[in-house]
């Protein structure tokens, strides 16, 4: 069983964070941000906590890897 949740990647950003999350929560991906309530309301721990980090489930990876790639494009063109 994969069930292991993992740090996808981690933001300096609290809007890129939510904007990533929104998206795969659209494609049916679960996944969490943590550290993001300490960061926004001190945002001097942002470097101190490694910023906010996206958690998702190891065997989505690939995946949502496909997703981001795919959403960039369209972004870009």
């Amino acid at each position: 069983m994969n069930d292991k949740i993992v740090i996808y990647k981690r933001f300096y950003n609290p809007m890129e964070a939510n904007m990533i999350k929104g998206i795969l929560e659209a494609h049916g991906y679960p996944s969490f941000l943590s550290d993001e309530n300490s960061i926004t309301v001190n945002p001097f721990y942002n470097q101190a906590l490694g910023g906010i980090k996206l958690n998702v489930f190891e065997k989505d990876i690939e995946d949502i890897n496909k997703i981001l790639e795919s959403e960039n494009r369209e972004i870009i063109e």
